[in-house]
């Protein structure tokens, strides 16, 4: 599994880095097919410090997806995502209803581990990803860790037809350092 950067047109388009691809992020607002043909192999990472640029991906996005068939797109609000307290909440939320889960990276993987009403293909969108990386940068790698992980072992476990399970995280300059960081947890996978 690899994990696909886009960076806004202004830098370099088409250079690779440790597995990572670049692109206009503008393409994909015009085009939502080449982004899910993307989203086939890679979980994203999309760079822009343009608001506007990031409505109209959130709202490109989540209008394609809503009309695939056996697909499932669960937003991740940035801005209230500060601390594992909130990352629980949202994920709990989203797929446990009313039973709470542990407060720790563990109780998150075994939360998605044991989703077992998934449908074909699930995408995690979080539009403002930068908010947990401000507010913990140690805890956005260990949150980035475990959810790739369990995307990676979904994909992986079942002989049956492939469970596809992605993740696009869309901020702008700061999460852009950090995808650049070599030891950071995008270049891990």
């Amino acid at each position: 599994m690899r994990l696909g950067r886009f960076r806004p047109a202004s830098r370099q388009r088409g250079a690779t880095l440790n597995h990572a691809m670049y692109a206009g992020l503008d393409q994909f607002v015009s085009d939502p097919a080449a982004l899910m043909q993307l989203l086939d192999e890679h979980h994203l990472v999309v760079l822009s410090d343009d608001p506007g640029r990031h409505a109209r991906l959130v709202s490109t996005l989540t209008e394609y997806l809503a009309i695939l068939p056996d697909t499932r797109l669960v937003m991740l609000p940035g801005p209230n995502l500060v601390d594992l307290e909130s990352v629980c909440t949202v994920f709990e939320r989203d797929f446990n209803g009313e039973h709470r889960i542990e407060r720790s990276i563990r109780g998150l993987i075994r939360l998605l581990r044991n989703h077992t009403e998934a449908p074909k293909h699930q995408y995690f969108f979080s539009p403002e990803a930068d908010a947990l990386l401000d507010a913990d940068v140690k805890l956005f790698g260990r949150v980035v860790n475990a959810l790739l992980s369990v995307a990676a072992e979904r994909e992986h476990v079942s002989t049956d037809v492939l469970a596809l399970q992605r993740f696009i995280f869309l901020g702008g300059s700061k999460l852009g350092a950090y995808a650049e960081d070599e030891h950071g947890q995008f270049h891990s996978w």
